[in-house]
């Protein structure tokens, strides 16, 4: 991405920017960017932070933590046993499934 590229994304409107996919496969630690994230747990335990933007967090079979960040994050638990912290703002907690 070049520069002049970055920061028409930036000058957009956020509902013009796209959400970011950050999905690892057997980490432990998950961590948003400050942009709109979706991140996605694997089978075993994940930690996910947010970060600053707003964020989709969709955990493991096991467990989540997340959105530690300041925007209004929506977490899923999906399967399993599942922690959701939705930081400082507006949050949606739900169980999936």
């Amino acid at each position: 991405m070049t520069v002049g590229v970055a920061a028409a994304v930036l000058a957009a409107p956020p509902a013009a920017r796209r959400r970011t996919p950050v999905v690892r496969g057997s980490l432990d630690g998950l961590k948003g960017g400050d942009g709109d994230d979706d991140i996605s747990g694997d089978d075993g335990n994940d930690v996910a932070f947010g970060g600053d933007g707003n964020d989709r967090i969709l955990g493991g079979r096991d467990g989540v933590f997340g959105g530690s960040g300041s925007g209004n994050d929506q977490l899923d638990g999906n399967t399993g046993n599942d922690d959701l912290f939705g930081g400082e703002a507006d949050d949606s907690l739900g169980k999936v499934g």
